[in-house]
Order: structure tokens, then C-alpha cells, then sequence
């Protein structure tokens, strides 16, 4: 499935830990006058289990950078995968606003 990709335009700071894990991913983003840049389908992903987890399993479209597992491969890209689907994790929140939204008053969860 195609993802939705959202990065800060300007990147962690290379002086501090995430920025230098960050670096490691080597993934280069382009440097845009707006805050945020928006990516569709630079990546793809699907859930998958491995090693008794669930977990998304991301993969690069053709033209996009492959990026390296930071700061350990046991981490892989943990420090960029909320970033990497981050539009499929803003339409999930908007969807269960409007789930809530539309819940009788005096109902509980």
C-alpha cells in the first residue's frame, strides 16, 4: 500500500542524538520553503508479524533512497517510521474523532 510521508523540512540538530541517529537512516529530504514536506508513495508498507510482533514493514518505491536501519538494525527505522506513514496515522485519528464525535452523550467509551 502506498504511504503518505510527512518530514519537518528542517532536520534534528546533527549535535544532538536523535539528529545524528537520523543521519544514519541516510535518507535525504528535499529542503522546501514550507515547514513540512509531504510524500505520495515515495514508500509502501504493510502489517506483517516478525519475531512475535506486529509490525509495519516499509518498503521503497522506485526513485526513493533505501533507508539503513539507525541507530542499530535492532531499532531499524524506528526513529523516521512515524514519519514515514504519518498521513495514514492522521486519516486513522481523524476517523476516530468522528467516531467519537458521533457517540449518544453520557456513553462511555
Amino acid at each position: 500500500m502506498p504511504l503518505t510521508s510527512v518530514v519537518p523540512a528542517e532536520p534534528f540538530a546533527l549535535g544532538t542524538l536523535i539528529g545524528a541517529g537520523i543521519a544514519v537512516l541516510g535518507l535525504q529530504w528535499p529542503t522546501p520553503s514550507t515547514t513540512f514536506v509531504q510524500s505520495e508513495g515515495a514508500f509502501t508498507g504493510r502489517c506483517s508479524r516478525a519475531g512475535g510482533a506486529h509490525v509495519l514493514r516499509i518498503a521503497s518505491s522506485p526513485g526513493t533512497p533505501v533507508p539503513k536501519a539507525s541507530p542499530t538494525a535492532e531499532w531499524g527505522l524506528h526513529l523516521a517510521d512515524a514519519n514515514v506513514a504519518q498521513g495514514e496515522l492522521v486519516s486513522v485519528v481523524r476517523r476516530q474523532i468522528r467516531v467519537y464525535g458521533d457517540r449518544p452523550l453520557g456513553s462511555a467509551g
